[in-house]
């Protein structure tokens, strides 16, 4: 998902550098009309260098991809922990395979599951709450975009500021 995103935004901001400049002739000028939207809170700070250009997004397209890698990870931890857990109870709940597994055999089983899960939490937990943050900052940055309106009005703001920068 994360990536569809990406690439919607990518598209985006390549239909943006030609609808602001009306006589792109190279694609090294749509590149780098691209990185300066893509870039623009670094550009707007530091001259454009295309070097940092390709750097940032580089850095971008990492960070994507460890964002995508990292939810993988919880879900898969989590979808097999749960099943785990379904498992477990499915013993419990059939009355034919309790006959063949006693109670203190399903409170041992239940025990290794309840200790696979604080092992587990122990070692993702602050993965889990660096993995919260970062959604918190992107539904903000995407809240604060909508409320101001950015997106309606980028054609206009993007381009006239980088005409008064050059």
């Amino acid at each position: 998902m994360i990536f569809v995103e990406h690439i919607c935004s990518l598209t985006y901001y390549i239909n943006l550098a030609f609808r602001c400049e009306e006589n792109i002739g190279t694609l090294s000028e749509v590149i780098e009309k691209c990185l300066r939207f893509l870039g623009s809170y670094f550009f707007n700070y530091l001259p454009y260098n295309n070097m940092l250009a390709i750097f940032i997004k580089i850095a971008n397209v990492q960070a994507t991809f460890l964002w995508s890698f990292t939810d993988v990870i919880l879900v898969c931890f989590s979808i097999y922990l749960i099943s785990y857990f379904q498992d477990l109870n499915k013993i419990i709940d059939n009355p034919a395979k309790q006959k063949y597994i006693s109670w203190k055999r399903l409170r041992i089983y239940y025990s290794h599951a309840v200790s696979l899960v604080t092992k587990i939490d122990a070692q993702l937990g602050s993965m889990i709450l660096v993995t919260y943050f970062i959604y918190i900052i992107f539904i903000c940055r995407q809240l604060y975009n909508v409320l101001n309106r950015l997106h309606v009005h980028i054609k206009v703001h993007e381009c006239d500021q980088h005409e008064a920068d050059e």
